[in-house]
């Protein structure tokens, strides 16, 4: 008896995982992405242009050095550092982002944060380039993180640099 239900519970745990593989086996898609208008309800789904292939991707790398005074009234947890760029253009939306751990000396911390990117943009001369950044902390004992965090976005550059160039920004904050 105690065979049989055993042997039950095997067939049925198997059914149950096959059946979740089936679920999207002929597609193998995850949907189209997409909006609910919610004024008429209907679903429009988001369009882009196709990538012509005479464009190749800019690439080059952001350098950001970010200095800390750490406040007495912060937490004495680790402090890290969140930096994200993004860009859209007809192509479509690229992001990237970066975390790393700040070096702490005293009652100051740095971070130098290195953010390769390689983007396939129509207009790179006429994209705008957002740039965010966090720096966070907080302890076992806090039960909240404290974070500054700048207004976004912190940097907006009127263009994308040039292709292979490394563009190297400073900022100082106090947490």
């Amino acid at each position: 008896m105690k065979l049989s239900k055993l042997l039950f519970a095997i067939a049925a745990c198997a059914g149950f995982v096959a059946s979740g593989f089936a679920q999207n086996i002929e597609t193998n898609k995850h949907g189209i992405l997409g909006y609910l208008d919610p004024k008429t309800g209907t679903f429009r789904p988001l369009t882009r242009e196709a990538r012509p292939a005479s464009i190749a991707p800019i690439a080059g790398t952001f350098v950001f050095d970010v200095t800390i005074t750490v406040s007495s009234s912060a937490p004495k947890g680790p402090i890290s550092c969140y930096v994200t760029a993004s860009v859209t253009d007809s192509l479509g939306s690229f992001f990237n982002d970066v975390q790393v751990p700040a070096s702490v000396t005293a009652n100051t911390a740095t971070c130098k944060i290195t953010m390769p990117y390689e983007w396939y943009l129509k207009t790179p001369s006429t994209d705008h380039v957002y740039v965010d950044l966090s720096v966070t902390t907080g302890s076992a004992t806090s039960k909240e993180d404290y974070y500054e965090d700048f207004d976004a976005p912190l940097l907006t550059l009127d263009s994308v640099p040039a292709n292979g160039s490394t563009t190297t920004e400073t900022y100082t904050t106090t947490i």
